[in-house]
């Protein structure tokens, strides 16, 4: 299971981001969302230890940023709906419940506006699934990359894979008297 921390690593390794955090919002502390740009701001003082939400924010190198705040209830209901460890009693979420209350808004946040690797994306996609080991590449969305070299910033194009060439002489529709164009390279 990837935790937040991993979570932060795989975004960080995409050379995308200015920061990238999860601030655990403490009774007292009042957050805000700006209704025009969507981002959050915190006010007060906390009148205890007692962490009631986690606050997700991120700021891309080219400016565009984003926060999602969620309270703990929030995040519960979400774990609980879509988690298929949540109640598992040797769980993360009953072994590691502060870490998995930080990587829960972490990872909607990043998934719904911020930049992730295909390769971390396709980890991503295994972890919901419940497979604890790293997928092989041909486990990861072969139809879109043809094996991209893990954490590149730039996937592979997958190529069409066609079939083996053949002589001239057996191509189906070949004739002696054809000019065949110039490939790629060659001077006609």
């Amino acid at each position: 299971i990837i935790h937040y921390k991993g979570m932060i690593d795989m975004a960080i390794r995409t050379n995308k981001y200015r920061y990238i955090n999860v601030y655990p919002i403490e009774e007292g502390i009042i957050v805000t969302e700006n209704p025009y740009s969507g981002l959050h701001s915190l006010s007060g003082r906390a009148t205890s230890k007692k962490v009631v939400g986690h606050l997700a924010a991120f700021e891309m190198l080219n400016g565009f940023g984003k926060t999602l705040y969620m309270t703990l209830e929030e995040i519960h209901q979400h774990a609980q709906k879509y988690s298929k460890s949540y109640l598992n009693p040797d769980g993360a979420w009953k072994t590691n419940t502060a870490s998995m209350e930080r990587k829960t808004p972490l990872r909607l946040l990043l998934q719904n506006w911020g930049y992730l690797d295909p390769y971390d994306a396709a980890v991503l996609r295994a972890d919901d699934n419940g497979i604890v080991e790293q997928p092989d590449s041909d486990d990861w969305d072969s139809e879109i990359f043809d094996e991209a070299e893990p954490h590149t910033n730039t996937p592979t194009p997958k190529t069409r894979k066609t079939a083996p060439k053949q002589p001239k002489a057996e191509h189906p529709g070949y004739r002696d008297d054809m000019e065949l164009p110039a490939q790629e390279g060659q001077v006609s």
